[in-house]
């Protein structure tokens, strides 16, 4: 995490020093969460998983953007962004048009970025491993049709879909939702 942070460190510097900050979007991103095999295990914080699972550990990954003048410095989101709103995104960025001949997964989040507007058009998206639907998300709600504890477990499909709230039960699998609760 050291190298990482002073790499980090010399790429905006690098920026700074060309005195093309102004102008120059940075995007700082991982598609996954944390590894699981020791020794290069990490943790997701207070989330349950591992990348190549469906569980909000492997889902929740850091996303940093540094663009000054049209992205505010500092601002903490834990609205929903995903990998494929990246494409529209910077699409209409460089003023580039997108396809209309085929659907485009990805939503453009400019203004949601921008601070134009307060919420991400985003509301949700399915989880696939492979070519299996394990789960949905929604907003902070997350509907589980397979399980997996670990990328290297079986996925396996349960009597009936578990529902759970993720802003109760943010491991999202310690205990299924149910109405009352």
């Amino acid at each position: 995490m050291a190298e990482l942070d002073h790499r980090a460190g010399q790429v905006l510097d690098a920026i700074d020093d060309l005195n093309v900050r102004e102008n120059t979007l940075v995007i700082w991103m991982s598609e996954n969460g944390p590894e699981e095999i020791f020794p290069h295990n990490g943790t997701a914080g207070p989330w349950r998983g591992t990348y190549f699972t469906a569980l909000e550990g492997s889902l929740r990954a850091p996303f940093l953007v540094r663009w000054p003048g049209k992205i505010e410095a500092g601002a903490v989101h834990n609205e929903i962004m995903h990998v494929t709103d990246l494409y529209p995104t910077l699409a209409h960025i460089a003023g580039a048009k997108i396809p209309t001949d085929r659907i485009i997964d990805g939503l453009n989040q400019f203004d949601f970025l921008s601070g134009k507007a307060k919420r991400s058009p985003r509301e949700g998206f399915p989880v696939y491993n492979g070519d299996i639907l394990q789960a949905y998300k929604w907003r902070n709600w997350k509907l589980h049709f397979r399980t997996q504890e670990t990328m290297r477990s079986n996925i396996e499909r349960p009597g009936m879909p578990r529902l759970y709230n993720l802003l109760t039960d943010p491991k999202g699998g310690v205990r299924p939702y149910r109405k009352g609760r």
